[in-house]
């Protein structure tokens, strides 16, 4: 099981991760699988943290793609595997 920590005081503190550790730390010894917690670099991100390497399968590789950069912005993308073409808007 992940703990959420976002409402735990001071570890969503960027420049200070004592109260992280701390919490981490017991959580770990309490037997928690890892935790939970709204980044705090990239707004509506989501984070994790995992103290066991069994919590999650092998990742599985996804498509690749390819963007075109036509030297003001990207203007298509193309599907590796497929060829096709996706339009960006």
């Amino acid at each position: 099981m992940l703990h959420d920590v976002n409402a735990v005081p001071d570890v969503l503190n960027e420049a200070d991760y004592a109260a992280s550790h701390s919490e981490g730390r017991r959580l770990r010894d309490a037997g928690s699988d890892g935790l939970l917690w709204d980044s705090v670099r990239m707004p509506g991100g989501r984070c994790i943290g995992l103290f066991w390497p069994d919590v999650i399968p092998i990742p599985t590789q996804g498509r690749h793609y390819c963007y075109h950069w036509n030297g003001a912005r990207v203007d298509f993308v193309r599907q590796y595997d497929t060829g096709q073409v996706l339009a960006v808007s």
